[in-house]
């Protein structure tokens, strides 16, 4: 009996220690200062799902210059954690702060989060929300900044009736390259360098960018024209390189839509995705003869990879080398590596230095000893400086 009693007790004590849906707990935020804390109340969205909303209706008291809300967030009391997917009601209405930042994992603001609040910086990381509350923004301080992915730009300024005045496109350099357009005219040289781990404001003059005049058949690489300083068309894509990982770039469309362009869209072949996913499926038939491609990592090597279908992210970049290669695009073309079907040689800068690694055998990576840094010189040794290298066709981070 005694046994059946215990089996029982062991059988509820999970069921007793979960919350239910619209429960609160409490947990602090991290502040930046260790002299200054943050207190805030989160509700369960969903206990199945794990998932929680900051706020409970009332609004947040901030006492703290910089806060940032965690992607995730533990009840001390239970000790199960969730995971922050909601802006809840209210939440930072009125509330003032020199930084405040949103995590990526947030899909849902509700109505009035930020009303009338003074905040400097509200760094909104989130890539995809998809429920913006009735009146979110309402009565925001004029001189308030509200940083949002390219990709919401525009949905957020559809949905939120903020003047375009509050509101900062930004994208964050999560690798060295990133190909990116926008459905208006920019320049590299007016983006903003942010690091969020330096209270954000900071000097990245790493920061290049590249457009594609032609192909160099007979030196089997893709051309480049630096355009750093260069007014760049809407929905003509570029290629970014930065020396610096992390590093976030507050986007500027060009004032003077009027003024004259570097070069035109039918120009560069590296084209837009635009404010609309690219479906590379739509024109699989066209990747089947090598005409689309994407940059990425691959293989132990930055390059051009044929696209194998699927979507590419708004506001991005693909390379075009169809139209005067024929009407099979390169399909004939005999690159420099054995993927003659998937790889594009690798960029040629104006200097002839390569830009990207064409220096390892591809069928030998796994196997090559030998250690590389990312732009393809090979070392003597396996290194011993900070930074990301090549070893047996992997990066691998060196600290």
């Amino acid at each position: 009996m005694i046994k059946n009693l215990l089996v029982s007790l062991l059988a509820i004590l999970p069921a007793m220690c979960m919350a239910a849906n619209g429960d609160t707990f409490t947990a602090n935020l991290n502040s930046g200062n260790q002299e200054s804390t943050v207190t805030v109340t989160f509700t369960v969205v969903s206990e199945f799902n794990s998932t929680a909303q900051v706020g409970d209706g009332t609004a947040i008291q901030l006492n703290a210059e910089n806060v940032a809300v965690p992607a995730k967030i533990t009840n001390a009391e239970t000790g199960k954690t969730y995971k922050v997917t909601t802006i809840g009601e209210n939440a930072f209405a009125n509330a003032e702060a020199a930084t405040l930042e949103i995590p990526t994992s947030v899909t849902t603001i509700k109505a009035h989060a930020f009303a009338g609040s003074k905040i400097d910086a509200l760094w909104i990381r989130a890539e995809k929300i998809t429920a913006w509350g009735n009146e979110s923004f309402k009565n925001i301080d004029a001189d308030s900044k509200v940083f949002v992915p390219v990709a919401e730009w525009n949905t957020m300024l559809n949905a939120t009736k903020l003047n375009k005045e509050n509101v900062q496109p930004f994208m964050e350099m999560k690798d060295y390259y990133l190909t990116f357009s926008l459905d208006q005219k920019f320049m590299i040289a007016d983006f903003v360098a942010y690091d969020p781990n330096n209270n954000y404001q900071q000097t990245d003059n790493t920061l290049q960018a590249f457009a594609f005049g032609n192909y160099d058949a007979e030196n089997k690489v893709v051309k480049d024209m630096n355009v750093t300083h260069k007014i760049i068309p809407a929905y003509s894509g570029v290629l970014l390189r930065s020396e610096k990982l992390g590093i976030c770039y507050a986007v500027k469309p060009y004032e003077d839509q009027d003024a004259e362009t570097a070069f035109t869209v039918e120009e560069n072949l590296l084209k837009g995705s635009g404010d609309a996913k690219f479906n590379m499926d739509a024109v699989q038939n066209l990747c089947k003869l090598h005409q689309y491609y994407v940059f990425t990592f691959k293989e132990g090597k930055y390059a051009f990879w044929r696209c194998s279908g699927g979507n590419l992210s708004m506001y991005k970049g693909y390379l075009n080398l169809g139209g005067d290669f024929g009407p099979y695009g390169i399909y004939d073309i005999d690159f420099e590596t054995d993927a003659v079907d998937d790889y594009v040689a690798p960029i040629k800068a104006a200097d002839n230095t390569l830009t990207a690694i064409n220096a390892l055998d591809e069928k030998n990576a796994e196997n090559n000893e030998a250690w590389y840094t990312l732009q393809g010189v090979r070392l003597t040794s396996a290194p011993t400086a900070t930074g990301i290298y090549v070893h047996k066709g992997k990066k691998i981070v060196v600290k």
